[in-house]
């Protein structure tokens, strides 16, 4: 009889540790899961915050010898994980200069994950099309005009 007591005991304790464990496992595995999708986003806002910084420091520095008009073409994922994402860009002008400051931002389509990068590109009108891509996508077209004799420069998303 103590046997048989102590058996029924010890399934019930077994089950409940079952069920806590695979809880557990399951709750580690989606953290897991949204860190690696947060670090895919950040990596594609980075990448493209950085490749505009890239080209207006190229096209400004140089501007006697580079050419007046630069097409940048970005190669993109066409899903981030097997997920949808979009790709957006935000021209603002703090209060006081006359500094054009980029956010780009990558959110995941159906999720609250978003990363954004900022990157200041001095003096630029910005040309936008918001949302930039959505997916499927497979690259974005950064172009940055610079007129060399206006001192003028303008960044447009194709």
């Amino acid at each position: 009889m103590d046997t048989l007591v102590g058996n029924v005991i010890l399934t019930g304790v077994l089950v409940v540790a079952l069920i806590i464990f695979v809880a557990a496992a399951s709750g580690v595995a989606q953290l897991y899961t949204m860190r690696l999708d947060r670090t895919l986003l950040g990596r594609e806002a980075v990448y493209v915050a950085q490749s505009v910084e890239q080209l207006y420091l190229a096209v400004n520095s140089t501007q006697s010898y580079f050419p007046q008009s630069v097409v940048l073409s970005l190669p993109m994922p066409e899903s981030l994980d097997n997920h949808a994402y979009t790709l957006s860009v935000a021209a603002s002008t703090p209060p006081g200069t006359d500094e054009t400051n980029l956010t780009v931002t990558v959110a995941m389509s159906g999720s609250p994950l978003k990363a954004t990068s900022s990157v200041v590109v001095g003096r630029c009108a910005v040309e936008l099309a918001n949302p930039l891509i959505h997916y499927p996508a497979l690259e974005v077209n950064l172009t940055l005009y610079l007129h060399n004799t206006q001192e003028y420069c303008s960044i447009s998303f194709v």
